[in-house]
This record gives C-alpha cells, sequence and structure tokens, in this order.
C-alpha cells in the first residue's frame, strides 16, 4: 500500500515539477535540460542527482521536491542531518534505529542536499539511513557532488560504505547533470543573503565598533568582536581550532552576518583548517548567512593546497559568489 501510494504521489507532481521549472527564473543548459527531463521520468524510488559544484542541482531538485504533494515530507542538510543524530543519541541514549523512528518517520519523501561522507562514523549513520528509506519505499531524492561509486573516496575506508552504495544504484535513478557552466560564478548571480558577503584584503570600517567578548558556543569559548547581530572572528579561532558543525551551526543561529578576519593564504595552509572552513562556507551558504573573509590571498588558492581538503571544489564553488571589494581585482585570479 506504502509503495503505490508513493508511485500515485510521484506521478501525480511529475507535471507540477514541470510547470515550476518553465515558469522559475533557470534558464537551463542543454545537460540540465536533459536531467531535468530524466527527473520528471521518475516515479520509482527516487533519484540521486550528482555532478560538479554549482549546477544547479539544489534548485532543481527543490523545485521536484515542493512538488510532490504532500506535507509528510523532510529535507535535511547532510551536516544538520548528522547532528541531530548525534544529538538524539547522546541525549536519550537511542539507538541509530531509534534517532531514524523520529528523524524519518511518517515522512513519504525525504531530500538529502549535498549527499557526501567521509569518515567512517558518518558511513555507518548513512548505511542505516538507507537500508531505511529503501524499506520504507519513501520518495528519495539526494544531490551530490560525487557519483555513487566515488561515495567516501578514502581509499582506506571505501569499502566501509559498499552497502550503501549498493542500495543508491538499485533503489534509485542515478542521475549526472552534466558538464557545464559553475552557475554561482557568473555575473549577474544574486547579491543577497550569503551572496551578498564580500572578499577583502582589508576589514571594514565596522570592525573597529564592535565589542570585544568571549562566547560560549556548545561548551566552547570563542573569542570574537560582535554587536547585536554581527560577529568578526579571526581564521585561527574558528578554523585551527577543533571546532566542528555543531559550533558553526551555533554561530549562525546567534549571528545573521559573520567576518572572517586573518586569513591566510590558502595554498598554505593545513588541510584540517581548510576542512573546517569548508564546513563553515557550507553552513553560511545554506542558511544564507552573510559572509566576508578578510584574506590578501584568493578563493583559488584552496586548490593549490597540498593536500587540498574535502571538497575544495564545493568551497570554491560558494565562495566565488562573495562580491570582490574595489580593492581586491586579483580575486578572480585563477592562475
Amino acid at each position: 500500500m506504502r509503495h503505490r501510494a508513493r508511485q500515485k504521489a510521484a506521478e501525480a507532481m511529475r507535471e507540477a515539477f514541470l510547470v515550476a521549472v518553465a515558469e522559475s527564473e533557470l534558464k537551463l543548459d542543454v545537460a540540465q535540460r536533459e536531467a531535468t527531463t530524466s527527473m520528471a521520468r521518475n516515479v520509482g524510488n527516487g533519484f540521486y542527482l550528482w555532478g560538479d559544484p554549482g549546477r544547479g542541482k539544489t534548485a532543481l531538485s527543490s523545485l521536484y521536491f515542493n512538488a510532490i504533494p504532500t506535507t509528510s515530507k523532510r529535507r535535511f542538510h547532510f551536516y544538520e542531518f548528522f547532528a541531530a543524530i548525534d544529538e538524539l543519541i547522546a541525549s536519550t541514549r537511542w539507538t541509530v534505529d531509534d534517532a531514524l523512528d523520529e528523524l524519518l518517520g511518517g515522512s513519504t519523501a525525504i531530500m538529502f542536499d549535498e549527499f557526501h561522507v567521509h569518515d567512517v562514523a558518518d558511513a555507518i549513520y548513512l548505511t542505516a539511513t538507507l537500508r531505511r528509506i529503501a524499506r520504507d519505499g519513501t520518495l528519495f531524492i539526494a544531490t551530490s557532488n560525487y557519483a555513487p561509486q566515488k561515495l567516501l573516496p578514502n581509499p582506506l575506508l571505501h569499502h566501509r560504505f559498499h552497502q550503501a552504495i549498493d542500495i543508491v544504484e538499485r533503489e534509485f535513478s542515478v542521475i549526472w547533470i552534466g558538464e557545464g557552466d559553475d552557475y554561482r560564478r557568473l555575473d549577474g548571480a544574486s547579491r543577497r543573503g550569503f551572496a551578498s558577503g564580500t572578499w577583502s584584503p582589508s576589514e571594514s570600517e565596522e570592525i573597529a565598533r564592535m565589542l570585544p567578548a568571549s562566547i560560549d558556543i556548545n561548551g566552547q569559548s570563542v573569542e570574537v568582536l560582535h554587536n547585536a547581530t554581527s560577529a568578526a572572528v579571526t581564521f585561527a579561532e574558528l578554523c585551527e581550532r577543533p571546532l566542528g558543525m555543531r559550533e558553526y551551526l551555533a554561530m549562525t543561529e546567534r549571528f545573521r552576518e559573520i567576518t572572517l578576519r586573518d586569513v591566510p593564504d590558502l595554498a598554505c595552509t593545513d588541510r584540517e583548517p581548510l576542512r573546517r572552513l569548508g564546513n563553515l562556507v557550507d553552513i553560511c551558504c545554506d542558511r544564507d548567512v552573510v559572509l566576508h573573509v578578510v584574506s590578501r590571498g584568493t578563493p583559488h588558492n584552496i586548490l593549490r593546497a597540498l593536500p587540498p581538503p574535502p571538497d575544495a571544489a564545493r568551497t570554491l564553488s560558494r565562495l566565488s559568489m562573495l562580491r570582490p571589494t574595489a580593492n581586491a581585482p586579483h580575486l578572480d585570479a585563477e592562475t
């Protein structure tokens, strides 16, 4: 019965999805149109849409998700999902299955944005999640920068995710969005929210008027300059210390504008601080928190780091949305 209802719902929203795409402001290239056609044809268990950063995966999948004619659906960014599981297990001593009951129970459709996995703990959670989704016949939507076989790319750990990859490839339609422009990096992109932030070699005058404070973020003391809605924090304080997703989530809940100060040349920065920078950028972008970066280097230098951090291309794509100030003509340099 659940399977039949899911199929009926998927068929019912097909035309609504195509209408939503037509009425949106999206100008699709050939590869994006082909992916859209494949998404519209999907009336089965769902799809896994993957491709390079900035190719419109989230925009198209959001239109699809919004067209599903039910309120029994949930959408997660990956870091929020993992944080929610960790918090439930820690606060209730539930099992992973109990936590999944709480998070996914009763949902007929689930969307995961930026599907990725880099460590074994996350792989265990994801394998259990995918088994649960496939077992319950829940409509599955995911976007990713990785082909399924490239998930958990560490060769020493990749075998730990084979079962999850098998579920993705067996149960869902795997759709490649194709090669093309990174639309975040094109002129004329939106300058609201996160994209209204800046990349500058010097600090704004507003920083000098902020008050110093030591604030508690999930039990961690973080030194900041701040006013009612904004905070300025050094790269050393926010990215070189062992802070995680929960701390960055708490920062974006408290402040709607964050300035990251004294950012070094990313090409000469260690992998772990760069990984944390990527996490911070993801959270600010997804939550539409304004981010200002103060650095004499360029965003593109993150690709020159040895070794580069996980998801460096996605971090660069999102940093490219920031507006260079007048005194940063070198921002777009790629050589």
